[in-house]
């Protein structure tokens, strides 16, 4: 599949299909690409990390600081599980870096307080490696603390190993003239084949969420090159969204739900949230998926 199965939160049947002639050419393609590449879902990412997670408590956190004055770095996310924490962490990035490759534990505890929290081991074992106090919300989320990566990063074969032991390049690899092997091979002409990416919520607008991968006959598959940074762009329009269907939450019970629809709806969130006449236009999408989907569930609890 190139996007996330759309499920429902109610009992049923779960089904798959098995192909008897082998891997797609779309798992291939998959394959291909660096465990950092924005095209993979953060669920794919997560698999395939380096990265050791562990899911603990408050306690163990500050311990840890403690054990690792100024070495560590702190940050929380508010509203969220462990598991969905995971992810984010994935996704995310430290001054440009992916964190993935800066930090190699992660400690995770689920909190009623983030800011509280935070502050708690701010106080007791300073800021780490941070510049300044991470800023934290006062509701409920994961606290998470990284220590930096001290395992060996694996060495390329030696030249004097045989061809067949070589590993296959892989899409990050560049040349010492700059160029990469997807740019060397942007000329080819092949076919070109779509590829969905799900490192952040898919949401109406939104373009880069495609990307295309290249192939000519008798080549080897060449991808383009991918971003080591993180997508702050991204990462911003996720949690406007997620705002905009927590305050949908609160307010949409509050509405008459004749009277519902999307300009109707988006008025009053202007209104409730204090923002200005059109400023949610760019999320009109998103408030009528939501309240459409406050209306299907209305409908079948009755």
């Amino acid at each position: 599949r190139k996007v996330r199965v759309r499920s429902r939160a109610e009992p049923g049947c779960m089904f798959c299909f098995v192909s008897d002639n082998g891997p797609s050419l779309l798992f291939e393609q998959k394959q291909e690409l660096s465990s950092l590449d924005r095209r993979l879902s953060a669920e794919e990412r997560l698999r395939r990390t380096r990265m050791k997670f562990e899911v603990t408590n408050k306690a163990t956190v500050l311990d840890v600081a403690k054990r690792h004055f100024g070495r560590f770095w702190l940050t929380s996310y508010s509203d969220v599980t462990a598991e969905t924490c995971k992810k984010r962490v994935v996704c995310g990035a430290v001054d440009k870096q992916p964190m993935t490759e800066r930090f190699g534990v992660c400690y995770i505890a689920e909190v009623e307080n983030c800011k509280e929290v935070s502050d708690l081991i701010c106080l007791k074992c300073g800021t780490g490696s941070r510049n300044s106090m991470p800023r934290s919300r006062m509701e409920s989320g994961c606290i998470v603390l990284m220590l930096p990566d001290e395992s060996p990063r694996p060495t390329p074969p030696s030249k004097s190993e045989p061809a067949t032991s070589a590993k296959r390049p892989t899409p990050s690899t560049e040349d010492p003239t700059g160029a990469s092997d997807a740019k060397r091979a942007k000329s080819s002409g092949g076919p070109t084949l779509p590829l969905v990416t799900s490192g952040h919520r898919q949401t109406a607008g939104t373009t880069g969420a495609f990307a295309t991968l290249k192939s000519a006959p008798g080549q080897a598959l060449a991808v383009e090159e991918p971003s080591t940074s993180a997508d702050p762009e991204g990462d911003l329009r996720y949690k406007q969204i997620c705002v905009i269907e927590k305050r949908l939450a609160t307010l949409l019970p509050t509405l008459p739900r004749e009277q519902l629809s999307t300009p109707f709806v988006q008025k009053k969130l202007e209104l409730y949230m204090q923002k200005q006449v059109g400023r949610l236009d760019k999320f009109k999408d998103d408030i009528a998926r939501v309240w459409r989907a406050y209306v299907d569930r209305t409908k079948e609890e009755t």
